[in-house]
């Protein structure tokens, strides 16, 4: 059966979602409410710390969703989906991307000040991850046709 061993996930594009910015003369606050985003996190991390063009990312997931929020700085992402390639510039910290699962991302850091939030619908689990390209088109062609 050719769709057996598909994931139960519909195939579908990154999009932005937004959380609410407060600014005032005690500075700014950036409010979310986990029920108003795609899913309900389980895990979060945050990447900083590395040297201006560090690359990280090369993956993609099963199942996993995660959104990306840039805490500081900007951060570059490259995205391969079944609707394409776009790249983003992630540098408004009130928008964050939303990758859903099986979107191959590469996020590159603009400067060491950049730090990017990230919040997983997963807990950390190996088996969820496609790390290597050539299995990740394959994967993306069988969706296709």
């Amino acid at each position: 059966m050719r769709g057996a061993s598909r994931p139960s996930h519909e195939i579908c594009s990154p999009f932005l979602t937004r959380l609410n910015l407060i600014l005032d003369d005690r500075g700014g606050l950036l409010v979310g409410e986990f029920d108003a985003l795609p899913f309900f996190p389980k895990r979060l991390f945050i990447q900083w710390g590395a040297s201006a063009g560090t690359k990280r990312g090369h993956h993609a997931h099963l199942s996993c969703w995660q959104i990306l929020f840039p805490v500081s700085g900007s951060v570059k992402v490259d995205l391969e989906f079944c609707g394409g390639k776009e790249s983003l510039l992630l540098n408004e910290k009130s928008a964050g991307l939303v990758l859903p699962p099986l979107v191959w991302a590469t996020q590159t850091l603009s400067s060491e000040a950049s730090k990017l939030l990230v919040l997983a619908s997963e807990s950390f689990d190996e088996n969820d991850y496609i790390r290597d390209k050539v299995k990740f088109d394959g994967i993306i062609k069988s969706h296709l046709f």
